[in-house]
This record gives C-alpha cells, structure tokens and sequence, in this order.
C-alpha cells in the first residue's frame, strides 16, 4: 500500500512538473492582441533582452532566435506599395545589412510582407514578416546561419507559434491621420518600422552569441 501511494505521488508530481512545462511555452500578450507558442523543447524565452517596441524574444538551443516587435499604424494603414516603399528604403540605408528577397504573402489570415536579410560582417540571415492588424504593425523576425534561415527545418514552426486573440479588440488606438495624410506618411512609416527591425537583428545577434558561447 505504501508504494502505491507513494506512486501516485510521484505520478501527481510529474503531472505538475509537465503542467508547468506546458504553461511556459506559450505566452499571452493581451494588450498586443497575440500569443506565442515555442516551437519545441529546446526553445527558451530570453527575458534579459531589451529590444525597442520588443513583445517578446525566443531562441533554440542551435542558435535560433525570435522576436516579435509592435508599433502603433496609421489609421487605415494596410501592407500596400507605399509602406512596401518605405520598409525596403528603411533596409537600404544600413550598410550592415544587405536584402536577400522579399515578397507578398499571407499570414495567420492577414496579408504580409516577407523579407529576406543577410547581416554582411557576421554572415547571418534573417527572415521578417510584417503585417498590421487591428491598427497594429507586428514584426515577427527569425535569425539564423548564413545558411538561408528560410530553409531551415523549424522555420514555419516557429513562424506559426505566433497567433492573434481572436476574442481581442484594437490592440493599440491608432495614431489618427489628417486629411493631409499622403503617401509619404506610409512611407515614413515604413521605413521607421524597417529600422527598428535592424535594431533587432543586431539584438538577435548578441543573443545569438550568447548562446553560442553556452554551448561550448
């Protein structure tokens, strides 16, 4: 009787301990209307980063690193040439960085704009999908190898772990926009967001590094 119950103890324990497990691999974020789910055991929030408009970070134990970043649109704002226009001047004007390809998509439903990033001096690469949503822009980023981090074999998990709150309303009030409001606003806007994601990337790659230098 008494290795019964001492059984069922541990039996209980486990249960616990995987409960737990379970409840840290996915993270709501209420007032950003989205969750995330870490694509697998080897996956870890990185709470000590600091990123600019930084939801969360994540990172895998084989040099992977997420973020998901969030600025406030322009009312009436949508993936169209002009904020395209403005992301890709945003990524020219940082000789760091050098624009492996980009492309319209859909994601999680909304329409998206994917782009494609080589960090030159450390030969890194790096995938963003952009998109605006309940008067949100949402930057998800993916770093990798100087291997084309789009090909490899965790890219769309870990891309998917993200998702909206369906039950949520506006997630941020929209900056208001003037009769006057003209291209060139969703220009500026594009670009300032294009920017911010260069500052992630550098972030990432700290991160990165960190994580490297674990490993050894």
């Amino acid at each position: 009787m008494r290795y019964s119950v001492t059984a069922v103890v541990l039996a209980l324990a486990i249960c616990s301990l995987l409960s737990h497990a379970w409840a840290e691999s996915e993270r709501v974020f209420s007032a950003q209307g989205c969750r995330y789910t870490l694509p697998g055991p080897s996956w870890e929030w990185v709470d000590e980063a600091e990123v600019p408009h930084g939801v969360f970070m994540a990172r895998d134990d084989t040099g992977l690193v997420m973020t998901l970043i969030v600025q406030p649109a322009l009312e009436g704002a949508t993936i169209g040439s002009e904020f395209i226009a403005g992301l890709e001047r945003g990524a020219r004007k940082n000789d760091l960085i050098v624009k492996r390809g980009s492309r319209k998509i859909r994601f999680k439903g909304v329409p998206c704009y994917q782009m494609e990033l080589l960090m030159k001096s450390e030969r890194k690469t790096a995938v963003n999908r952009i998109f605006i949503d309940r008067g949100t822009i949402y930057g998800l980023q993916l770093i990798g190898t100087e291997d084309h981090v789009e090909d490899h074999p965790a890219f769309e998990a870990a891309m998917n772990g993200f998702d909206f709150l369906q039950s949520t309303g506006s997630a941020h009030a929209p900056q208001t926009s003037t009769e006057d409001e003209n291209e060139s606003s969703l220009e500026k806007m594009g670009e300032q967001f294009a920017k911010l994601l260069t500052i992630v990337f550098l972030v990432g790659l700290v991160i990165w590094g960190v994580q490297k230098f674990r490993n050894k």
